[in-house]
């Protein structure tokens, strides 16, 4: 019974992904043509194909025509993705194949016709950290790092590594790599239960009937199989919108919000394919590996310039938008402050919530704002210091690690201001746009009273665990704060400290 019952699961989590990918061809500017299921023109990386009427580009910036999937959900967590697991039949519930073995097939059959399609492997399962593929495996969309792989200073690790890959295919060293560049790995994917929230929204946002809260069936699973039964695998979106026309699915697009969409992301989780939404993008992720940028000082010498320029010339003109930013804190923070009120553009936030997507509408000036939203309490670091810095303590509490790591990295802080969210701390305190602009506002009113004269000619020091919807009302408000200096929370469990600088601003 389990075996039956993680085998419809498995079945699902593939239904709803291709549900998931169908989206995408209502997206204002999308590129998709076709969306296919269970495929029958490529082996092996088959459960789902996408499609693009024009190439796209890919992380390396080379074209793309289409994106085939294999996906395999799992139950548990019981098994990892390595090195070796790539090369094991048995991680796929394979006799025979593995899927390294599965990549070159797929890498052959259409090597005539599509030179430019990606083979995308989709698992429920993680990388461990202490394995090569961790290190291997890029975060920006999850293609292999073959410059570390196949460079000059690759470690015996990899050589080894290279040999044993190269033994298992059949292949030289330059077949190897020729295969693996077509290869994306998406390890640690979302549950069945995210991907169904994620696929409610996209389906309201595109003009499709949403999945009902709580519902023990969903019409998209049955009707993909009834399709499938009658031997259609591949559609277009007008068939896409004429099929579910027919099954009462289909209720319109919204076409109330006439404020052009514009975006902003800087790694690739949860935006990938940002560009079929909006009307202007300012992709950073090429300056990232994973969250950790590729060199300090490209943080002002190329984000900072990045964003001033992309307000200044694709924002700003607009008047009037919708931002939905997939990135870093500081670069939200440093978009608002591009965009602060006095620049005349009206912005509302796409943010992304526990509940799904909402826009986050703000008029400034508007409305009663509330006030003692925060408990603030002020710690002496260094009694010569001549800067001040803040501590946003908001989807959890801050304070600890950030006064670690001043004491030791930030000579010149005297003093620094922590704010933690009242009633409590957690993933939910911050409730809406409303509030967010509220809690931003008594931030920089804060800042402006406890800051004595002597230090208001120093830097502002900012740290946060806090929205990015939050840190872009904070950055919107900033202006008046003097230089301020942003940090980055160190995700990577191999960082040596817990934060890091990010972007210096000052007003010009």
């Amino acid at each position: 019974m389990k075996a039956v019952s993680a085998l419809q699961q498995g079945n699902t989590y593939q239904e709803r992904a291709f549900w998931l990918k169908v989206c995408r061809l209502f997206r204002p500017h999308t590129k998709v043509a076709q969306v296919g299921y269970e495929i029958s023109d490529v082996p092996h990386f088959d459960d789902i194909a996408v499609i693009y009427s024009e190439p796209i580009c890919d992380a390396r910036g080379e074209s793309i025509s289409a994106d085939y999937y294999q996906l395999k959900w799992h139950v548990d967590q019981a098994r990892s993705l390595t090195c070796d697991a790539l090369m094991d039949p048995s991680f796929i519930g394979s006799k025979t194949t593995s899927i390294l073995q599965r990549l070159h097939e797929a890498d052959k059959a259409t090597s005539d016709k599509s030179q430019s399609a990606r083979f995308n492997f989709v698992t429920t399962w993680g990388i461990p950290h202490d394995d090569a593929l961790a290190k291997l495996v890029s975060g920006r969309d999850g293609e292999l790092r073959l410059d570390v792989l196949f460079g000059q200073n690759s470690s015996r690790r990899y050589s080894s590594l290279i040999q044993r890959w190269s033994d298992h295919l059949g292949v030289d060293r330059e077949e190897l790599r020729k295969t693996l560049k077509r290869l994306r790995l998406c390890a640690n994917s979302v549950s069945l239960d995210r991907l169904t929230r994620m696929l409610s929204d996209d389906l309201a946002n595109v003009g499709l009937r949403p999945i009902e809260n709580g519902s023990r069936s969903n019409p998209y699973d049955s009707l993909i199989e009834r399709l499938l039964s009658e031997g259609r695998q591949v559609f277009t979106a007008q068939e896409i919108k004429s099929i579910c026309e027919q099954e009462g699915l289909w209720v319109g697009a919204d076409s109330g919000h006439n404020a052009p969409l514009v975006g902003i992301r800087s790694f690739l989780q949860f935006a990938k394919h940002m560009e079929d939404d909006v009307e202007v993008l300012l992709d950073l992720v090429d300056l990232f590996d994973g969250r950790e940028i590729s060199a300090p000082e490209y943080w002002n010498d190329k984000v900072g310039p990045m964003i001033r320029e992309f307000a200044a010339e694709s924002v700003i003109p607009l008047k009037r938008c919708q931002l939905y930013l997939s990135a870093h804190s500081s670069i939200a923070f440093a978009a608002g402050y591009e965009l602060d009120p006095k620049s005349g553009i009206r912005v509302s936030l796409v943010q992304n919530t526990a509940s799904g997507r909402s826009v986050w509408e703000i008029h400034p000036g508007s409305g009663t704002q509330r006030s003692n939203l925060w408990k603030v309490s002020e710690i002496e670091v260094n009694s010569e210091g001549g800067d001040v810095g803040i501590v946003l303590s908001v989807t959890h509490d801050a304070r600890s690690e950030v006064l670690e790591y001043v004491r030791d990295h930030v000579p010149h802080l005297g003093r620094a201001l922590v704010f933690t969210i009242k009633p409590d701390i957690g993933s939910t305190s911050v409730t809406d746009g409303g509030h967010a602009w509220d809690l931003a506002q008594e931030v920089v009113k804060v800042v402006r009273e406890r800051r004595p004269w002597r230090e208001s000619t120093g830097a502002l020091h900012v740290f946060s665990a806090a929205p990015n919807g939050l840190m872009f009302f904070v950055g919107r408000l900033a202006r008046s704060l003097g230089p301020i200096q942003l940090y980055e929370h160190a995700f990577e469990s191999d960082w040596p400290d817990k934060y890091r600088k990010s972007l210096t601003l000052t007003t010009i």
